[in-house]
């Protein structure tokens, strides 16, 4: 693992989050580069050994992550805030080094429940997960923060 590339991945995430402006600590911990072309979003971002899992591929884990960040990004840029009511991923190969790029786009837009599919494409352009999800719009009211004791 080069060890240089996670420091400086941690201390690029410690420097940038800003949890009010969009900084979010794993986009910024993974280096993602999100961007939107209309009812579409597109997140970005170089594969990294420090990402891997034991196989020497991209972990599962990262990959849902792209791909909820996709989705989770063009549902609130075009509904507001909303949450993930559910969610199915299908891994159809490995990924290694190089660049990555998800891709988001609407199955169906609702007032209050959506429906959105991710693809996860490796360098070569080939998908390699998919994701379908469903988000509802929180509407206005904060969700709920459970405290423990």
């Amino acid at each position: 693992m080069n060890e240089v590339a996670a420091t400086d991945a941690l201390a690029r995430a410690l420097a940038g989050y800003d949890r009010k402006t969009g900084g979010f600590f794993m986009e910024r911990f993974f280096g993602c580069e999100l961007s939107f072309d209309g009812e579409s979003s597109a997140v970005r971002l170089e594969i990294e050994e420090f990402m891997f899992n034991s196989a020497g591929s991209l972990h599962g884990g990262v990959v849902a992550f792209l791909l909820d960040t996709a989705a989770g990004s063009l549902f609130k840029r075009a509904n507001g805030p909303g949450y993930t009511l559910e969610s199915k991923t299908q891994y159809l190969r490995p990924v290694g080094l190089g660049s990555a790029t998800c891709k988001a786009r609407f199955l169906k837009r609702g007032r209050l429940v959506s429906f959105v599919e991710a693809v996860l494409s490796s360098a070569d352009g080939a998908s390699a997960a998919i994701a379908t999800s469903t988000w509802q719009t929180a509407g206005g009211t904060q969700l709920p923060v459970e405290r423990r004791s």
